[in-house]
């Protein structure tokens, strides 16, 4: 079962795939996907997202892949090793990862738990800010009180900021 797919923005001919036990790298070869990379795990580690991360060394960018899974881990796929860089992030699955350059100082990956949360970590994984969904203000008040507040978690994150360079 595969449950997020990305192209890697560097190389358009790459895409990624994670699910149950796998993460793959395909490659597009005419009209074929071939596989690159295939990474496996056991059945009972459930690869929920991914995201890209970029590193740039001169005139090459190289592309590391950043996973959430079900036990709300977050791991690394890196130089072919896939290492966890946060346990337990979450309580739960993660549902959604994103890094975001913050006004131009700052990079921090931003996730999304079936637990109602989005947490915003530095490069080093320290959590800088935890949001509750479920009762924030900003989203109109106790959320808790909804009938099926259980589903109420985030399932992608979009990141969009204004930035005014006032003269």
């Amino acid at each position: 079962i595969l449950l997020d797919i990305e192209f890697n923005p560097y190389k358009p001919m790459e895409i990624v795939v994670v699910g149950v036990g796998i993460i793959a790298i395909l490659e597009i070869s005419n009209t074929l996907l071939v596989v690159k990379e295939r990474h496996c795990h056991s059945e009972s580690e459930v690869i929920s997202c991914l995201t890209h991360v970029y590193n740039c060394y001169g005139d090459s960018i190289e592309s590391d892949i950043l996973t959430g899974n079900s036990e709300g881990d977050i791991s690394l796929l890196i130089c072919g090793k896939y290492v966890k860089v946060r346990e337990k992030a979450h309580v739960g699955v993660i549902n959604c990862l994103k890094i975001a350059e913050l006004f131009q100082y700052m990079v921090v990956l931003i996730t999304g738990g079936e637990d109602c949360f989005i947490r915003i970590w530095n490069t080093k994984m320290k959590m800088l800010l935890s949001i509750n969904l479920k009762n924030n203000l900003f989203f109109g008040g106790d959320l808790t009180q909804m009938a099926d507040s259980s589903s109420f978690s985030p399932q992608s994150i979009d990141i969009y900021h204004c930035f005014s360079d006032s003269k």
